[in-house]
């Protein structure tokens, strides 16, 4: 008996196993496009800062055969004077015109208004078309660059079998 529930649980397991495909690439984002910083009030530089971002990818992801395009990102960040906290979502546009979304947080420095570093982790939260439940997520590394910022994306991903 034991070993019929040992088997059973084993059996299950492996069933549900499905082979992540690793990812990797760098997104390249321009200056936000809207930027509202508010102080918080209770001690100098604490503020909370909603952002949005359009980027690019200067080396895409690949998934489903297809490689990332246009990426719209909105965050929102608390600073606390030259450290923050990041939390926000990416909306990625694909050739073939389906969608996927993965949600972020993470932490960073600044010097000034200028980034020195930031990173954290990510995950799809859903997808459209081809990339219909998409599962995945990893972490991303951003410094800055001459005209916004780049940020290595790393991670893995699993597509339901249809």
């Amino acid at each position: 008996m034991k070993l019929a529930a040992t088997l059973a649980v084993a059996f299950l397991l492996a069933a549900s196993a499905v082979a992540q495909t690793h990812v990797s690439g760098t997104l390249t984002c321009r200056p936000p496009q809207m930027q509202t910083p508010v102080e918080i009030g209770d001690r100098a530089g604490h503020t909370l800062t909603v952002a949005q971002f359009h980027c690019g990818w200067s080396k895409p992801l690949e998934i489903a055969g297809q490689k990332s395009g246009d990426t719209v990102t909105t965050e929102t960040m608390e600073s606390f004077g030259n450290r923050f906290r990041e939390r926000g979502y990416d909306v990625m546009t694909w050739p073939g015109g389906e969608k996927s979304v993965d949600s972020f947080f993470g932490h960073g420095r600044t010097n000034g208004p200028k980034l020195v570093a930031s990173g954290g982790r990510w995950r799809f939260t859903h997808g459209t078309g081809k990339l219909a439940g998409i599962k995945g997520g990893g972490s991303y590394s951003c410094k800055p660059t001459a005209t916004g910022a780049a940020c290595d994306v790393e991670g893995s991903y699993t597509l339901p079998v249809k």
